[in-house]
C-alpha cells in the first residue's frame, strides 16, 4: 500500500481543496525559511542517508529536508520552522490540526523531521489511544512504526526508551518495559521519572526488592508520586530508606622501627 506523502506548508499553499487551520506564522515566511534551510544543507554537503528499519515503516530520509535531525542538537531556527506550523500547543494536546483538519498530519510532519522528538512521539501515541486505532488519522504509519523509527534513528536516546517503556507499561507489558527503562537509565542517570517507572514495572512483575530500590532512588530525587510507596506498603514491602553506614577509615599504623 502506498503511504501518502507528507506535504510541506509550501506545497499546501496551492492545495485549495485540503482542509487546514490557520498557521501561527505567515505561510510565505515558512516557505522561505524551509527553502533557506534546504539550501544551507546542500551548501554544507549534507546528503540523504538510509537507516535500516522495518520496511513497512518507510525511510528516515523521507521528509522536506531529505534527512532526519536529532531533536536535541537541531538549531533553534530549525525547531521554530517545524514546530511553529506543525506542533503548536493545540496540536500537542490533540485538540485539532494546524495545517490540516486533524493533528495526526502535523505530528507526523514533526516526527519525520525529528524522529526522536519526545513530546511529538508521546502525542502520536496518545492520539492512537484517543482514536482507538494503531494508525491515527493523518498518519502514514502506525504508532509502533513511529516508535521503531525513533529507535532506529537514535537507539541510545534515553528519553525515547523512557517513552517506549511507559507505553509498554500502559499496555500491561511490564516485563517488556523493564529492559527499555534500564536502557533509559544508562543515559538518564539522575532521572526520577525513569526510576519511578522502573519501580512500578518491577512491582508489577513481583520483584519487590528492585521495586523498593528504585522507589528510594525516585523519591531521593524529588519524584514524590505516592502510588509506588502505597503499592509496596499494601504488600508489606515498604521500608524507609536507611543509608549504609560510612566506611571506617583505615587505622594509621606507625612505621616499623629497627
Amino acid at each position: 500500500m502506498h503511504s501518502p506523502q507528507l506535504t510541506t506548508p509550501c506545497s499546501r499553499q496551492h492545495d485549495r481543496g485540503a482542509p487546514h487551520s490557520p498557521s501561527l506564522v505567515p505561510r510565505s515566511s515558512v516557505c522561505h525559511a524551509l527553502l533557506f534551510t534546504a539550501s544551507l544543507l546542500l551548501a554544507n554537503g549534507v546528503h540523504s542517508q538510509e537507516w535500516q528499519l522495518d520496511p513497512s515503516c518507510g525511510r528516515l530520509n523521507e521528509n522536506t529536508f531529505g534527512r532526519p535531525f536529532d531533536y536535541y542538537t537541531a538549531t533553534a531556527e530549525l525547531r521554530h520552522i517545524v514546530e511553529t506550523p506543525h506542533f503548536p500547543p493545540h496540536v500537542e494536546s490533540l485538540q485539532r490540526g494546524n495545517t490540516s483538519a486533524t493533528p495526526g498530519h502535523d505530528i507526523a510532519y514533526t516526527l519525520r523531521t525529528f524522529p526522536n522528538h519526545p513530546r511529538a512521539l508521546m502525542a502520536m501515541i496518545n492520539l492512537g489511544r484517543k482514536e482507538k486505532t494503531k494508525q491515527p488519522n493523518g498518519s502514514p504509519y502506525t504508532v509502533d512504526c513511529w516508535i521503531n523509527r525513533a529507535l532506529a534513528f537514535k537507539p541510545d536516546d534515553g528519553t525515547v526508551r523512557l517513552v517506549y517503556g511507559i507505553e509498554l507499561m500502559r499496555q500491561g507489558r511490564h516485563a517488556n518495559a523493564i529492559p527499555q527503562l534500564l536502557k533509559a537509565e544508562e543515559s538518564l542517570t539522575e532521572s526520577g521519572n525513569v526510576f519511578y517507572n522502573l519501580g512500578l514495572a518491577y512491582f508489577e512483575v513481583g520483584d519487590y526488592d528492585n521495586a523498593l530500590k528504585y522507589a528510594h532512588k525516585a523519591y531521593a530525587r524529588g519524584f514524590n508520586f505516592e502510588g509506588l510507596r502505597k503499592k509496596l506498603a499494601a504488600k508489606g514491602h515498604w521500608r524507609d530508606y536507611v543509608p549504609p553506614p560510612p566506611e571506617a577509615a583505615p587505622e594509621k599504623t606507625s612505621p616499623d622501627t629497627q
